[in-house]
């Protein structure tokens, strides 16, 4: 990539975000946010915040700039497109990186709006994400809504669940007061097949826990 090229597609990329924080109460076999009628089902989501007392939800997106760009060039410079796809691969992974710190060093002056026990400093899961073995794909339309993400970020959801802009993710962080692992992730545990993070979204170590 030479240096024109990057700092062309350094001006496509916008990114914005929205993170929310909620305790989290076991609600007969289900994960449920505290204050809200949001509700999380399947075995890897429990498993995943199993030991926590809170959690983090977000919504991220690269914006529209890049898809265009994207849809552009796949007809004018293929060779542009794919550069141009690799490179938001790694902003939004950086976002990604980003997000995980922020939850990470959440500390005590705030926790007490989800659950007074936890405090700094505090420990975190992975990221989660909905597709993600049995998490259901579904989910993504309720962490966009209780985010507020369309009007925040400009990201909405598809019939069939999938996130515009192309370069959007949403996701889970688990947040507890002691050491927790939650649920391994990798594309061989997610259930998007048609996914353009497939490979790109599990390189990182988002949120490892520390």
């Amino acid at each position: 990539m030479n240096a024109i090229n990057e700092a062309e597609y350094k001006t496509l990329i916008l990114p914005r975000r929205a993170v929310k924080y909620f305790g989290l109460k076991l609600d007969g076999g289900k994960i449920t946010l505290a204050g809200t009628d949001i509700s999380f089902s399947g075995s890897d989501i429990k498993i995943h915040l199993s030991s926590c007392k809170a959690c983090a939800l977000f919504a991220v997106t690269l914006g529209f700039g890049v898809d265009n760009e994207i849809n552009r060039l796949q007809v004018s410079d293929i060779y542009r497109a794919v550069e141009l796809y690799s490179f938001a691969d790694e902003a939004i992974k950086r976002e990604l990186n980003s997000i995980a710190c922020e939850v990470k060093n959440y500390r005590a002056e705030t926790s007490g709006k989800f659950n007074a026990e936890v405090c700094a400093p505090v420990f975190t899961t992975e990221i989660f994400t909905p597709g993600q073995g049995d998490f259901p794909i579904e989910s993504q339309r309720s962490i966009l809504s209780v985010l507020n993400a369309y009007k925040t970020c400009g990201i909405a959801v598809t019939e069939s669940f999938m996130l515009t802009p192309q370069k959007s993710v949403t996701g889970v962080i688990g947040i507890s007061d002691t050491p927790v692992c939650g649920k391994k992730r990798g594309c061989d545990n997610c259930n998007l097949q048609n996914c353009g993070l497939r490979r790109v979204l599990y390189k990182g170590d988002f949120a490892a826990n520390s």
